[in-house]
């Protein structure tokens, strides 16, 4: 073993960041040197593998760390080491912007019969200076966070092709071009793709003309002097990069996780100011903007712009006067209330001014919330679109095959809740100090009265998303249907004909306070009218509820209680009038089979509580919450099968049922299968 070089980072700490169920599933404990560890992790855990990325683009380095959502912990700010004695002879100290740290350092190694330039990218910071000499495992900087992770993108490149197949055990095989690449698996087999060329950009001062990339962790391996035991392609190390895609939880954009030189500023509406892209590429000299401050028409009509689009409320100016330094003020009091965003720039609340000026941070910050929304924009025109393309779709179908109960039911809800829908977020920007993340957002309502009636459906809405949810509960519940996907019943997005065998169709999930409340009486309005008997059940109602009923149907219209923000006016003046527009609402709620009133509030306003109907065709084998199986074979075959319910509560759902235990008398049981179907797709944290 040749003890002259070394890999580029401490093993030990990176198997350290690792949790124990991930280094399990990687078979971490099959690896018995550091080469095969570093493969282990790089090819198990993250998606910046040699020769080609996770979405098989070329990428001839590798990506060292492990993956971490909020872009910290892991392998953040832990040294970078050279991996054998060499000369710095190029470095880039730049800024991190945000979630890419841009500094990177190349190295000329020399090797026996020519030299190795190995680039070490990704660095938040730079522990050398250009031309320094440096020796195997000196620091040449600290990890980065850069797009999804912090980790160490490390290329190496020479113009001398290294190992053979005669120099048994030493082998830096196989080798193929760059422009015939394999289109299957046995890619991940390569070590060595030969390029005509770098790019000048990426490798300045490297050398030019035909080049050999090579596998950086196979590279320090033959150089060691170690046997060549490398396993990537074999069955079990293709299951590990199988695992990587079933368990990554964070989406890289494409266009950004291979962009190296990003600018500063990312969102549309901000970067497209000369002015302000220039003062953001310098924190140092950054000239703060405040009261007064002589702005182009077009910078302030920015910054302006940004705060309409960030809904910081506030009057359009001609200047930067106090009107636009109060609504500064409001943004600035949110970056101040978000230490994690603030984390990632280096800085802490107490450093934030809530003064007005924008100042360098400030900039950076509003133009980070800008893109997401941007993103969100875009993402939601598009659906959008998608949803009115299903529509046209879904009408030409209609006359050539009759709709089914339950498509009808999915396509009235989905006209019902498609408004106000929001793509998911990016980042996770606060949407309130409960569940400090953002979530779809409801619709709003009308500012002025209106009476009730078809057009209110539309009003106070929200999407039938598991986004939507309480952040616990959005766990659990999601846990619970990818143990359904595992199982074979997968979530059914749309209006699919026909009905697969097999599926979920989730009907509701956050429900606005509002939305309650418009449901609510607009039943005990119909349901009255009908002459509809409560039975005994007036008697759980409460007191304004209770006065309603017991009531003549035209003053207890009139006498409904009013909720703030809600403009709806229940009483049109006639009675004939007055009923019909409460009846559309109920007809398009989809609540006219109920047989209680939809309760005012409910888990589903607190973001608890998800209604989604579950089916399946014969035996259904699915994992509980501990990894046991489960196989139901017994009736009936959907969310209401008793073996079912138990195997939700495992994950943290419980059932309406689950209140109330299946009886074992035949009479009583029909009673509770009644009771049970009023409500039967609804799970929530306590079954309420």
């Amino acid at each position: 073993m040749n003890n002259d070089y070394l890999y580029p980072v401490d093993v030990g700490e990176l198997v350290k960041a690792l949790d124990a169920d991930t280094a399990k599933k990687i078979h971490l404990e099959e690896a018995k040197r550091d080469d095969q560890r570093l493969t282990a992790v790089v090819w198990g855990v993250g998606h910046g593998w040699f020769p080609v990325n996770s979405r098989y683009e070329p990428h001839y380095a590798v990506d060292i760390g492990v993956l971490s959502p909020n872009g910290k912990g892991g392998m953040l700010r832990k040294p970078v080491k050279s991996i054998g004695k060499g000369k710095v002879i190029f470095l880039q100290d730049k800024m991190s912007e945000g979630r890419f740290a841009l500094s990177r350092v190349i190295v000329e190694h020399p090797i026996p019969g020519g030299s190795v330039w190995a680039l070490y990218q990704h660095l938040e910071s730079i522990s050398v200076t250009e031309g320094k000499e440096v020796k195997a495992g000196d620091q040449l900087g600290i990890i980065g966070t850069h797009g999804d992770f912090p980790h160490l993108r490390i290329a190496t490149i020479s113009t001398t092709l290294l190992g053979s197949p005669e120099r048994e055990g030493r082998s830096l095989m196989p080798l193929v071009d760059s422009k015939a690449l394999p289109a299957d698996d046995s890619v991940w087999d390569i070590l060595a793709v030969k390029l005509p060329t770098v790019d000048s950009l990426e490798w300045p001062k490297a050398p030019s003309g035909p080049v050999y990339a090579y596998n950086p962790i196979e590279l320090v391996r033959f150089l060691r002097e170690e046997p060549d035991i490398h396993d990537v392609g074999a069955d079990h190390h293709l299951n590990r990069i199988k695992i990587s895609h079933e368990n990554q939880t964070v989406e890289v954009q494409d266009g950004i996780h291979a962009d190296h030189s990003c600018t500063v500023l990312h969102s549309q509406l901000l970067s497209a100011d000369a002015g302000l892209r220039l003062a953001a590429t310098d924190a140092v000299r950054f000239l703060r903007m405040g009261k007064g401050s002589q702005l182009g028409a077009a910078t302030l009509n920015a910054i302006q712009g940004a705060l309409d689009k960030l809904e910081v409320k506030g009057k359009r100016r001609k200047s930067f006067d106090d009107e636009v330094v109060r609504r500064v003020q409001v943004f600035q009091k949110r970056i101040k209330s978000d230490p994690g965003f603030l984390e990632i720039y280096g800085f802490e609340p107490p450093q934030v001014a809530v003064d007005g000026r924008i100042d360098w941070l400030t900039l950076i910050a509003m133009d980070a919330f800008v893109a997401v929304k941007e993103q969100q924009d875009a993402a939601a025109a598009a659906a959008k679109a998608e949803e009115e393309a299903q529509k046209a779709a879904d009408k030409e179908a209609e006359d050539q095959q009759p709709e089914d109960p339950e498509a009808a039911f999915d396509r009235e809800a989905g006209e019902a809740y498609k408004a106000g829908y929001c793509p998911r977020c990016g980042y996770n920007f606060p949407a309130s100090a409960q569940d400090g993340g953002a979530a779809p957002a409801a619709s709003k309502g009308p500012d002025q009265d209106l009476p009730s009636g078809l057009t209110w459906v539309s009003f106070f809405s929200a999407p039938s998303v598991v986004e939507g949810l309480e952040p616990s509960f959005r766990s659990s519940v999601q846990d619970f249907l990818d143990a359904l996907k595992d199982a074979g019943v997968p979530v059914i997005a749309g209006n699919v004909k026909p009905r697969p065998a097999n599926g979920v169709k989730i009907s509701s999930t956050f429900r606005p306070r509002e939305r309650s409340y418009l449901m609510h009486w607009s039943w005990m309005i119909t349901k009255k009218s009908q002459g509809f008997d409560l039975g005994g059940k007036v008697n759980n109602l409460d007191a304004d509820d209770k006065k309603f009923w017991q009531g003549e149907l035209a003053s207890s219209i009139q006498s409904i209680p009013k909720l703030p923000g809600v403009t709806v006016t229940w009483w049109h003046g006639d009675l004939t009038a007055s009923v019909k527009g409460a009846r559309e609402m109920v007809d398009n709620y989809g609540i006219n089979d109920l047989k209680t009133p939809p309760a005012k509030f409910s888990r589903h306003n607190e973001r608890k509580a998800i209604d989604m109907n579950v089916w399946w065709d014969g035996t259904l084998t699915i994992k509980k919450k501990d990894g046991s199986s489960q196989t139901i074979s017994s009736a009936p075959s959907d969310q209401t099968n008793s073996e079912l319910i138990e195997v939700a509560r495992t994950y943290g759902l419980i059932h309406f049922a689950a209140q109330k235990p299946e009886p074992s008398d035949a009479k009583e049981k029909k009673a509770w299968r009644a009771v049970i179907n009023q409500d039967a797709w609804h799970f929530s944290t306590d079954g309420r």
